[in-house]
């Protein structure tokens, strides 16, 4: 049997101010990071029953029973409008957001990686047009560079009270 869980690093094995500790993971070409602290789990999508919610917007893929708990699955590619290619790699990155549980959906997960603080470059400033608010920053991994997300604004408070209505 395939092991469907990838074992996060304890909060306990890491405490200097100077880094945090980041779940690194593929959308698209794309590297994006998120604070392990803000990770509950990560799963692969191979053995879960996805529902599907009539009427959601189109990046809600479903919902998912994980241990007796109902929660939706956000396909984080078509939030953030990039193609979404169907990957054998494809994860359940499972956070919590504003005292919710979710799952968003992507390509991959990469590593959890230290990324010191001072070098997460502020996000730049690409004028009004263009939202941008959801990121808190910009880290470099492998030489890459790693889009780190704050998961509590990829969703905006209208999109986050649909999402509630569409599951009751």
């Amino acid at each position: 049997m395939k092991n469907d869980h990838i074992e996060l690093i304890s909060a306990d094995s890491f405490s200097s101010k100077e880094e945090n500790q980041f779940v690194i993971f593929k959308v698209g070409r794309e590297n994006y990071g998120i604070n392990v602290m803000e990770v509950n789990e990560i799963i692969t999508l191979d053995n879960l029953k996805i529902t599907e919610i009539p009427k959601a917007p189109d990046y809600v893929l479903g919902v998912v029973n994980l241990r007796g708990n109902v929660i939706p699955l956000i396909d984080l590619r078509k939030k953030l409008g990039i193609t979404v290619n169907k990957s054998e790699n494809e994860v359940a990155i499972i956070v919590e957001v504003k005292d919710k549980i979710m799952g968003i959906i992507v390509d991959g997960v990469n590593s959890v990686t230290a990324i010191p603080i001072a070098d997460i470059k502020e996000t730049p400033n690409f004028g009004s047009r263009l939202k941008t608010d959801f990121i808190k920053g910009l880290g470099k991994y492998n030489d890459e560079l790693v889009i780190i997300v704050d998961i509590d604004k990829v969703l905006t408070a209208a999109e986050f009270e649909l999402l509630a209505e569409n599951l009751n």
